[in-house]
């Protein structure tokens, strides 16, 4: 995804693959709003999710999701995989001088024996900023569950 400033606003320009979609985007003064749709309904161990963006000089956006993100257990699920695999999720931005990008997706919930492993990596030039923030729930309460032999790992 890419985002540059044009006519006072900032503009959304690229796409995305199968299984995220992107809703329409929202202007809001001078802010692109966009929202971020996971089609799958949630991630097992192996999935891998990529998101790359970069602002321009001056571009202002805000990304969101549409929907918590589930993490489904997978340890124990596999007899050649006992252990379990990691389900990846890469968000990759470059902030350019005086451009402002803000990231609030809705929350992530790890079930029973879930695994999880984040990155996130933000490149700031200049003046860019950066202003983010992530909800982690660690089993789902209602259903008497616990993170049990799950695990999520996160990195800035």
């Amino acid at each position: 995804m890419r985002f540059h400033r044009s006519g006072g606003r900032t503009v959304h320009q690229g796409g995305c693959t199968a299984p995220l979609k992107l809703s329409r985007a929202v202007a809001h003064g001078s802010t692109c709003e966009l929202s971020i749709l996971h089609t799958a309904g949630g991630l097992v161990g192996g999935d891998v999710l990529h998101i790359n963006c970069q602002l321009a000089p001056q571009s202002r956006a805000l990304l969101t999701s549409v929907a918590a993100q589930k993490v489904y257990g997978s340890v124990g699920r596999s007899q050649l995989q006992p252990e379990g695999a990691w389900a990846r999720q890469q968000l990759i931005c470059r902030v350019r001088d005086g451009a402002w990008l803000s990231w609030f997706p809705q929350e992530t919930v790890v079930f029973a024996h879930g695994l999880l492993q984040q990155e996130q990596r933000v490149e700031l030039e200049g003046s860019g900023a950066w202003l983010g923030a992530e909800v982690v729930r660690l089993g789902r309460t209602a259903a008497g569950e616990t993170i049990g032999q799950g695990c999520w790992r996160s990195r800035l």
